[in-house]
């Protein structure tokens, strides 16, 4: 059964940043960036509606049976950083420490640590645990954040992944062939392994082709371009192989 994890963005929108923007308009869009990433790796999400107040986030959680509840919020009073809180007792658990080292490694600012509270409600009100991170501050970065919501939201997903043990993904979601095209196919690999598929895509595009990963059969197939001339095709098999890639053209 995949881990349920709880999303629940600030809902403060009198909080203005420095960057023109409000918390709780930034930490929405935080969770929404991290509910597509924590999708894309396995996950079950629930992202908190944005009309409940903090008693009714609390509930919906634990009636949702959350493994692990999200609040997102950023941080203001002129400092600078990331910042985690949780419960007694749970500054050691593998999501908190990895939730706030996946945050602390994109944020510019110094970094607050992870801290215990025991007056937040979401920490001593929810049955799963509460990683309860503070993302920047808004009054010094605010600009910042406001540019990089997709990313802090990435940061979170891959530091529950981490927490985990699982290798975190963000390449191209994999998906089922279409019905036979009749085109000249430009493959890059195929593999046992979805993991080892995406690794093949984050290799590729760097150099400058387009590539996606997807599933066939027990295979799991890396394309680069697809063409109704088979010259074409041979062309680009050309180029991917002067770069180092082995390279196989076929006709669905």
């Amino acid at each position: 059964m995949a881990t349920k994890i709880y999303l629940s963005p600030s809902s403060q929108a009198n909080n203005a940043c420095s960057g023109g923007d409000a918390e709780a308009k930034h930490c929405r869009s935080i969770a929404i960036a991290c509910e597509k990433y924590l999708k894309k790796n396995g996950y079950e999400v629930k992202v908190a509606n944005s009309s409940l107040d903090i008693a009714g986030r609390i509930a919906d959680s634990n009636a949702w049976g959350a493994d692990v509840h999200i609040p997102i919020h950023t941080n203001a009073g002129g400092g600078d950083g990331t910042l985690v809180m949780c419960y007694t007792g749970c500054s050691s658990n593998e999501y908190v420490k990895g939730v706030y080292n996946a945050v602390a490694s994109v944020s510019p600012g110094k970094d607050d640590g992870i801290k215990v509270r025991t007056d937040l409600a979401e920490i001593t009100g929810t049955k799963a645990m509460c990683v309860y991170v503070e993302c920047e501050f808004h009054d010094t970065n605010g600009a910042w954040i406001d540019k990089n919501t997709d990313a802090l939201g990435k940061a979170i997903a891959k530091g529950i992944s981490t927490a985990e043990g699982k290798l975190f993904s963000d390449a191209t979601v994999i998906t089922k062939p279409s019905a036979a095209t009749g085109l000249y196919k430009v493959q890059v690999g195929a593999y046992s392994e979805k993991e080892n598929a995406e690794a093949m895509v984050k290799r590729v595009k760097p150099k400058g082709f387009d590539a996606f990963a997807y599933q066939s059969g027990n295979v799991y197939k890396v394309q680069a371009g697809a063409f109704k001339d088979e010259k074409n095709a041979e062309a680009l098999a050309s180029k991917l192989a002067k770069s180092g890639f082995d390279t196989y053209v076929y006709r669905d």
